[in-house]
């Protein structure tokens, strides 16, 4: 419970002070000089209530204020299992009780149901919270959409400036689920950190047109500003097209977004073409972050809008769609026994071919072919020399990196290593949710890849990773042994 929702921990705190909570004043003061601390204090206490209280009006671009019912000296967190799936999460907030805002975030079947229609019964599919329960759908809790939309983006928040890699691959799934779930009604931005969250809200990224008609005339300049804060997400960027009078082109002309026939995708595909335009441009390192970014969260609405001019070759047949999921789940990228570079790059290349109208799965793909492009250039038989046996010491992986007998290169190649297979774990929690509910196998194989938790000694990424921290801290010698 909140510091403004309990009033008797407030009348304890009166009481401490001396304050007469009945009385329209103070004790009378001995002297002046009591007189003025015991104003001074009572100025304090006042300002503390207003700045805690729940009807004061706050930034909503700042963090939420989160809290939990019961005992408010205990501390709690979420953790890797509790963000296994939307439905752990869901499962957490309510065990907890936990308070966005000052409500509750989610009420389980059991309690009494919320009055308010803000709350939306869901039934979700969990998958770690009980052998005997996993996959039961008939536990339902009653969820504000919105307040778990904030909890979540507080989350995501969190993991950007203490960056966890299977936090964000976790939360990636999570964002997934929410906004794929037509029930909710709402949609949480993608928010890492290399996706702008480290930038403002009003980092100005373009001047667009007011009405666009997808032609070339798009891309000229226009007479609106567009900021960050205006492309987070598909909610955001309609409520800059409402704010700014935005017009696409239909059969009846120009129409503004309370029309039917508007279309967010024209105007999408247009602002799309927009960024690659000035990624052509001479620009500054900072401009060329920024149109990054720009093309990055446009292909992310785009996704969430489910605009078909944005569906690339991942619009597959249902049989090459079995094909491919079929080739995935039988050649698994992460293994106990080596780091094969060759069955890495195997897998993104078909994850690909199914996931490309998922933006994420092309940046992943993209990243680890530039980690192991980076890799092979130290190994002494370049790329034919990147299949890494887990059971060498870190010496012998030494022995293989050419004339570079560096323990400063040796420490590079191991970190290529890591994050090769970060990025990995990261492209299973998206095939995960794209895949998951409708194919077991692809639950399975997760389940096996990434394991049920961070420290889960059984899954293939603990089994890669903890090799790959004792390689990074082992010395190794400047020449080999």
């Amino acid at each position: 419970m909140p510091f403004y929702d309990n009033q008797e921990l407030i009348d304890k705190l009166i009481s401490i002070v001396g304050i007469n909570k009945n009385a329209q004043g103070l004790p009378a003061p001995q002297n002046a000089q009591e007189s003025d601390a015991t104003n001074s204090l009572l100025k304090l206490i006042t300002g503390l209530q207003k700045s805690l209280s729940a009807t004061d009006k706050r930034d909503p671009r700042t963090a939420p204020v989160i809290s939990h019912e019961g005992d408010v000296t205990k501390k709690l967190s979420v953790n890797s299992t509790s963000l296994e799936s939307l439905g752990d999460l869901i499962r957490f907030l309510s065990n907890n009780k936990i308070i966005v805002g000052g409500k509750r975030v989610v009420y389980a079947k059991e309690e009494e149901k919320p009055q308010s229609d803000e709350y939306k019964p869901y039934s979700p599919e969990t998958h770690t919270y009980g052998p005997g329960m996993r996959g039961d759908a008939n536990i339902e809790f009653y969820v504000n959409p919105e307040l778990l939309k904030e909890y979540v983006s507080y989350l995501q928040s969190y993991n950007a400036k203490n960056p966890i890699p299977l936090m964000e691959m976790q939360l990636k799934s999570i964002v997934g689920e929410i906004n794929s779930d037509k029930d909710f009604g709402v949609s949480v931005d993608q928010r890492t950190q290399d996706q702008g969250s480290s930038l403002s809200d009003e980092t100005y990224i373009d001047m667009t047109p007011k009405d666009f008609v997808g032609t070339q005339a798009d891309l000229g300049k226009g007479s609106v500003q567009l900021f960050l804060g205006d492309i987070r997400s598909l909610d955001t960027l309609k409520g800059w097209v409402q704010k700014n009078g935005i017009t696409s082109k239909s059969k009846e002309g120009q129409v503004g977004i309370e029309n039917p026939n508007f279309n967010i995708c024209l105007v999408l595909n247009s602002l799309d073409k927009r960024a690659d335009f000035m990624a052509n441009q001479s620009l500054s390192e900072e401009q060329k972050n920024i149109v990054a970014i720009y093309k990055r969260q446009v292909l992310e609405i785009a996704q969430q809008g489910k605009c078909p001019a944005f569906g690339g070759s991942g619009q597959q047949s249902q049989a090459n769609s079995d094909m491919l999921i079929e080739k995935l789940v039988s050649e698994p990228p992460l293994s106990q026994a080596d780091i094969d570079i060759g069955r890495i790059n195997r897998f993104f290349a078909d994850l690909e071919s199914l996931m490309s109208n998922v933006p994420a799965i092309p940046q992943l793909k993209s990243r680890v072919d530039t980690e192991a492009s980076a890799l092979a250039q130290y190994m002494s038989m370049g790329a034919a020399d990147t299949n890494f046996n887990l059971g060498w010491t870190a010496e012998a992986i030494n022995t293989k990196i050419g004339n570079q007998h560096d323990p400063k290169v040796f420490q590079i190649v191991v970190g290529l290593l890591g994050a090769i297979v970060n990025d990995t774990a990261s492209a299973l929690g998206y095939f995960r949710a794209a895949y998951g509910k409708k194919d077991q196998r692809v639950n399975k194989l997760v389940a096996e890849q990434v394991g049920e938790g961070s420290y889960d000694t059984s899954s293939m990424y603990y089994a890669n990773k903890r090799v790959i921290d004792k390689w990074k801290n082992t010395p190794v010698s400047n020449k080999p042994q």
